[in-house]
């Protein structure tokens, strides 16, 4: 081969070979995961974990009407990832200082959400997946939720907190008034860890006791892989129970 053939072959043999490289490096080098829900009806079910909750028969009604209320997919979280207007502004900021949205797997919400919102007082709720300990996630929300309110709103949140429960609570509230009106703003965070992941609702809301109910329901409803959450696995814990000692006693009568 001619010397000036070799100097033009060498350089894209080589070329050739790190493309080639690179192609296999990338074909099997795992792909970064991607966090977003699907829908069935009622039903939740957020991926790539299999998990599931159930949203509330509201929220189903204001979708068939205005289809602005769940947000499942990852462009439609990309939407919703920032607040607009009145309060879901500044509780959209608490939400991502606290947690990283990445990891946010749906948002739902009894109406739109930003400038798809027509009230103040309807409940929005937001789930994320994360692969670290409880711990770890409770002491970034405890301490970047707090400092996010206070800077926001020069004075810091009044924070209601439960370890007792089997979703531990952290619930950051801040009085906040536009102009004529104004209520009391949460960021209502509860998690709970399963198969070494921790699970994160986030509710929005603007009056506890009309959302209490609501948000036990869900939360309820809520099933890790084969796990129920707890208070659901202790109800079917005490049925089989109930059920067992019944068989006892009616084949105790019948001898």
């Amino acid at each position: 081969m001619k010397p000036f053939l070799i100097l033009i072959t060498m350089p894209l043999l080589v070329l050739s070979l790190a493309a080639s490289r690179a192609l296999a490096q990338s074909a099997t080098e795992p792909k970064p995961q991607q966090f977003f829900a699907t829908r069935q009806n009622s039903t939740i079910t957020l991926h790539p974990e299999t998990a599931t909750f159930h949203v509330s028969q509201e929220m189903l009604e204001w979708f068939a009407e205005f289809k602005n209320n769940f947000h499942l997919s990852r462009d439609e979280l990309a939407k919703v990832e920032n607040g607009a207007g009145e309060w879901d502004t500044e509780v959209g900021l608490v939400c991502n200082a606290a947690l990283p949205f990445s990891r946010c797997c749906a948002h739902v919400g009894e109406e739109g959400w930003g400038k798809d919102g027509v009230s103040y007082g309807d409940l929005q709720v937001r789930v994320y997946v994360l692969d670290r300990n409880l711990d770890d996630v409770g002491r970034d929300i405890a301490e970047k939720a707090a400092a996010k309110v206070k800077e926001i709103m020069k004075a810091p949140a009044k924070i209601v907190t439960d370890k007792t429960a089997p979703w531990k609570r952290w619930d950051f509230a801040y009085d906040r008034f536009y102009g004529d009106y104004g209520a009391t703003a949460h960021v209502d965070i509860r998690a709970q860890e399963f198969d070494h992941h921790t699970v994160v609702f986030v509710f929005m809301y603007t009056n506890y006791q009309s959302q209490r109910a609501k948000i036990r329901t869900m939360l309820d409803s809520f099933v890790w892989g084969d796990h129920a959450s707890a208070k659901t696995s202790q109800r079917h814990v005490s049925l089989r129970r109930f059920y067992f000692i019944s068989r006892r006693l009616f084949d105790v009568n019948l001898g």
